[in-house]
Formats: C-alpha cells, structure tokens, sequence
C-alpha cells in the first residue's frame, strides 16, 4: 500500500497558468458635439476616425476603449486627449508584449461654397446679408469667421450677425476694436473649420458712414449673467456721442437704463422681473446720436459670449 501510495504521487501534473500574449484593441468610440456615438476603423495599428461634415471636430476627445483581455492601453480608455493626426496608444498585453497604435483623423467637412458674387453695397456699422448665397458653414462663432480682404492682401476680420449652414449675416465693425473698413471694394474671405473660400471678384463695396452707431458687444469669453429683478452692466461700442433710448434683449421686454458705467463703456441697467429667462446674443439698441439729431436702431452683432438671464 505505501508503494502504490507513492507511485500515485509521482503522477500527479502541477498546471502553469500561461500570461495573455493579445495587445489588440477590439473597439475604439468617440462622441460627436451632439452625442452621436463615431466610430474608429481598427486596420493593424492604425486607428482611422471619419469625422462627419455636419458637425465641427473638437480639440479634445474622451474615447471609450475596449482592448483584449487581460490587457491595458495607455492613455486609459476614457482619459481626456487632443483630437489630433498621430496621437498614440500603446496597449500592452498580459506577457508584457505592447503595440502602438497611431489615430489618423479624417475630416469629412465640405468645403464652403460662396454660390452669388453678386455686387453688394454696404456702409460702415451696417450689415452684409450673404444668407442663402452660402453653403456648408460650420454653425459656430469659434469655428467660422468671415474677413473683408482690400486690394493689399490686407485681411479685416469682421463681426457675424447671424450664422447657420447656409446663412451669414456680417456686421461691418472689427472684432478687435480697430478702426472699421475704410470705404472701398473688398473681396469675401470665410473660413470654418479647417476649410476656407475667397471670392473671385471685389464684390462688397464699403461706403463711409455718417457716424459710429452705438451696440452692445460682449468681448469676453465668459458671458453676462444676471438674474432677472437685478442690475447689471452691459458693455457698449461707441457709447460716446451717443444717448441709448431703449435695450431689449428679446424683443419684448424693455431693459430699464440706470447710468453709465462709471468708465464710460457701458450702462447700468434693471433687468425687469418679468423678463424671459435665456441666452441672448443680439440685443436691440435704440440711440439718438448727440451731434446731428440722428434717431436709429442696431440689432448688435453676436458677442463672444451671450447675456444671461437667470430666475
């Protein structure tokens, strides 16, 4: 009995667990700005992402990653990283062995069309409807700008009224406070995204304007929050000469004016208690201009960063 006993010992196997030699990574996903789920073509180890044309690439992603068991990949699945061609992943397997994958963007933005080159006759501080002459713009102030470029090269970045796919509205003031467009023939530069068209011809003539009217504009990049019932100050263009009549920011309601700011660049004002609550990017200025008795009005081309209207 102690012979078998022993014989049957020295047959038992040990078992050795082997380390997971798989670095794939199985699937790659990314949001778009709408929260449509993209995504990524895993071809060996390169990670193609088709981005679509509807909608502007970000500067940063958060892709959820599903890599082989067992596995890890550095950047982590859900890290924040920057959308750019050659970003790198390296998932390393169990037994050590690693891959490196590389992500190559594809951007599937239509260029922009400008479709009518018809001549358009402007003044300073007034607009340029472009809406329906236009196609495939990036609906987003930080992503399409539009420039008036002289006979020099010289390019003068403009402001935007109202912006959509097919729509551009300009307002012929600079965005950095420099003086306007000197009256003159001026082609059409816009760019959105990371496409651009130019005009063929000088389509836009510029003529003088008789003064500078007076508009709201928010040049910062954090918006104007009030609640409604409080007092807020709003930043103002060409204040100077002129004497604000009435501010709505809805269309509706009528902002009531306190003073001007004590630095001369903006009006003190009492946001009704009843005023609708929102962002607001284009509010309605009534003016009177000192000098020449001029009565107007100036819808105020969109800022930066709205004004908000909180409860």
């Amino acid at each position: 009995m102690i012979t078998a006993g022993l014989l049957w010992s020295s047959c038992k196997k040990t078992t050795h667990e082997i380390d997971y030699p798989f670095a794939d990574i199985k699937s790659f996903t990314v949001s778009d700005e709408n929260g449509h789920k993209l995504s990524v073509a895993v071809d060996q180890q390169t990670l193609t992402l088709y981005w679509p044309g509807n909608t502007s690439a970000p500067d940063s992603i958060s892709p959820v990653i599903e890599v082989s068991e067992r596995a890890r990949i550095s950047p982590a699945s859900g890290k924040k990283v920057a959308l750019k061609d050659g970003l790198s992943y390296t998932v390393t397997a169990q037994n050590g062995t690693s891959l490196v994958y590389k992500l190559k963007v594809v951007n599937n933005q239509a260029p922009p069309q400008l479709n009518d080159e018809s001549p358009l006759t402007t003044r300073q501080y007034d607009q340029i409807n472009l809406n329906g002459k236009v196609n495939y713009l990036i609906p987003d102030l930080e992503k399409t700008k539009a420039y008036l470029v002289d006979g020099n090269g010289r390019e003068v970045r403009l402001m935007i009224v109202d912006l959509g796919r097919t729509a551009l509205n300009l307002f012929v003031d600079t965005y950095d406070q420099t003086p306007p467009p000197a009256p003159g023939k001026y082609k059409l530069k816009i760019v959105t995204g990371d496409k651009s068209i130019s005009s063929k011809a000088d389509f836009i003539t510029i003529d003088k304007a008789d003064f500078a009217p007076p508009y709201i504009f928010n040049a910062s990049a954090q918006p104007i929050r009030a609640k409604r019932g409080t007092r807020v100050i709003l930043p103002f263009r060409n204040l100077l000469g002129n004497t604000i009549s009435l501010i709505s920011l809805d269309g509706a309601n009528l902002l009531d004016i306190v003073n001007v700011s004590a630095d001369g660049q903006g009006l003190l004002v009492d946001i009704p208690a009843e005023h609708s609550t929102g962002e607001f990017y284009l509010p309605l200025v009534y003016y009177d201009h000192n000098a020449t008795g001029t009565s107007g009005a100036v819808y105020s081309p969109r800022s930066i960063s709205p004004i908000i209207i909180t409860e």
